[in-house]
């Protein structure tokens, strides 16, 4: 049995995988977003688009490549716009992170579409969180020829039948769950050795025991999430995916349109470690 961990590209797609620069009026952001008002998160990208959109190619290269099958990885980045900190508000901090879990509520509905007008595809839609200290980055195991991905904070998988689309929202208290595990798996090394189970979709934090445990005081609010289309075979399934995500501001942290923004620091991409040997 051998791991392989920790394996993360820096560009916003993995492989050549694209980015689908798409336009929907409907999902023009609105200025400001203080005070419970509800804000559409748009891509950093030249076209200006306004939904987060990507599609394997036919050419999309492995993230790893195995003896009988593949690993297929591609993401996108969501980022959070936060205003910075007023003076008196950073001098108040006393080491707490600027957001903290609560500030904003994040909400996520995306679209996945089987391009193949013949063939049902089989794919894996994955989210998992950035905070302001780190990146929970997903390893995968090999055993015996079979790639097995570690759990992502939010995954699910589809067998989509010839040209199905079907849409999906990941509601705020979805997305609040990945902030309290990520920072539960980054606690303490004794949770770091659990990250997997911690992660687990039916282990929700502050119902089951083990997870809960690890839960620490204070949980810094996602800054960020990475979208990603995930497959396991011989071949990239000709399959896209589009995403809106909408922040509604809680506690006055959200940037207005027009607005500096907040830098948070570079977080520490966290994989979770191998078990240990038999």
């Amino acid at each position: 049995m051998s791991y392989l961990f920790g394996m993360r590209a820096t560009t916003d797609v993995l492989r050549t995988g694209t980015i689908v620069a798409t336009s929907m009026a409907t999902l023009a952001s609105v200025g400001g977003c203080n005070h419970m008002e509800r804000r559409y998160l748009t891509p950093e990208t030249p076209e200006g688009a306004t939904v987060f959109a990507m599609a394997f190619a036919p050419d999309t290269a492995p993230f790893f490549m195995g003896d009988e099958e593949s690993l297929y990885l591609i993401e996108t980045p969501i980022e959070v716009p936060i205003r910075p900190p007023t003076a008196a508000e950073e001098g108040a901090l006393a080491g707490a992170p600027w957001v903290r879990r609560g500030d904003y509520e994040i909400e996520v509905t995306f679209t996945v579409t089987n391009l193949d007008t013949e063939s049902a595809r089989f794919v894996g839609v994955t989210l998992n969180g950035i905070n302001t200290m780190f990146e929970y980055v997903p390893g995968f195991t090999v055993d015996e020829d079979e790639v097995i991905p570690d759990f992502s904070q939010w995954e699910r998988t589809y067998v989509l039948e010839p040209g199905e689309s079907r849409t999906i929202t990941v509601r705020e208290e979805e997305i609040d769950e990945i902030a309290v595990d990520l920072a539960s798996a980054t606690s303490s090394p004794e949770c770091e050795l659990i990250a997997n189970h911690i992660v687990y979709f039916a282990n929700q934090a502050g119902i089951e025991a083990r997870s809960t445990a690890c839960i620490p005081a204070t949980i810094p609010a996602l800054v960020g999430l990475k979208l990603g289309l995930r497959s396991v075979g011989n071949e990239p399934p000709p399959v896209s995916i589009e995403a809106s995500a909408r922040v509604r501001d809680a506690n006055d942290r959200i940037a207005a349109m027009g607005q500096e923004e907040w830098m948070p620091p570079m977080p520490t991409a966290f994989t979770p470690p191998p078990p240990p040997e038999e």
